[in-house]
C-alpha cells in the first residue's frame, strides 16, 4: 500500500492516564471470504501483552480501536520507550500474514510564545537539517552511514532533526524513535501546483 506495510497507527488521544489509538490495516485481498479475522496486539518492551483487539474481516480496510491505561510515554532522549504493535491476519485458526511495528505514545504542542512542549513539559529543541545524501553512496545509504549521521547528532547534543526536503528512509526514522530524537518530517510537495497536491 503505497510502499508501506499497510498498517497505520493513529494516536487519537494521548495523556499520562490513557492512550486511545486506532490501528488501521489495509489488506490486499482478492476477495473477502468468511473466516478471516484480524488480531492486533500491543506488547511492552518485555513482550507482555498490554491490550488486543480481534475483528472479523468484512472489507479490505479494518479499523481497530485500542486503549492503554497508564501508558509509558515516549519522552525523547529521556525515555524513548516504544511499544510493539503486531497485526495478524487469520484464516480460521491459521495465521496467513503478520506485520509488526514499533510505536511510542506521546503528545506535544508548540506555543508561539513559550516554545515546544512534549508530554506537557517544555523541551528546548537542539538539532539540524539532514539531507539523505552521501558522497560515497548517494541517497542509498547503508545502515553504517545512517548510524554515523545519528552518532554525530548525538555527539553534538542534538535531540531533533528536520529531514530536508523530502521523506527519509524509514530505517532512519525508526532509529530516531529508538534513540529519542524528534523528527520534523517533510513530504516532497515542493514545486507542485495546488491542483497536483490534491
Amino acid at each position: 500500500f503505497y510502499a508501506s506495510p499497510g498498517v497505520f497507527i493513529h494516536q487519537n488521544r494521548i495523556t499520562k492516564q490513557q492512550a486511545e489509538i486506532c490501528v488501521e490495516s489495509i489488506l490486499s485481498l482478492k476477495e473477502v471470504k468468511s473466516g478471516l479475522k484480524l488480531k492486533t496486539t500491543i506488547t511492552d518492551t518485555n513482550g507482555k501483552e498490554v491490550t488486543s483487539n480481534i475483528t472479523a474481516v468484512s472489507e479490505e480496510t479494518v479499523k481497530q480501536p485500542l486503549t492503554i491505561t497508564n501508558p509509558i510515554l515516549w519522552n525523547g532522549k529521556e525515555n524513548p520507550y516504544l511499544y510493539n504493535v503486531s497485526v495478524e491476519l487469520y484464516d480460521g485458526d491459521k495465521v496467513i500474514d503478520k506485520v509488526t511495528q514499533k510505536t511510542g505514545f506521546r503528545y506535544f504542542h508548540a506555543d508561539p510564545e513559550k516554545g515546544f512542549f512534549l508530554n506537557g513539559k517544555y523541551l528546548n529543541l537542539y538539532g539540524f537539517c539532514r539531507h539523505e545524501d552521501h558522497p560515497q553512496f548517494g541517497c542509498a545509504l547503508p545502515l553504517s552511514a545512517i548510524m554515523q549521521d545519528l552518532q554525530l547528532a548525538r555527539d553534538m547534543g542534538a535531540n531533533s532533526i528536520r529531514t530536508s526536503h523530502y521523506p527519509n528512509d524509514e530505517l532512519f526514522l525508526d532509529l530516531c524513535d529508538e534513540l529519542g530524537i524528534l523528527v520534523w518530517e517533510e513530504n516532497h510537495a515542493r514545486g507542485l501546483s495546488e491542483e497536483q497536491m490534491r
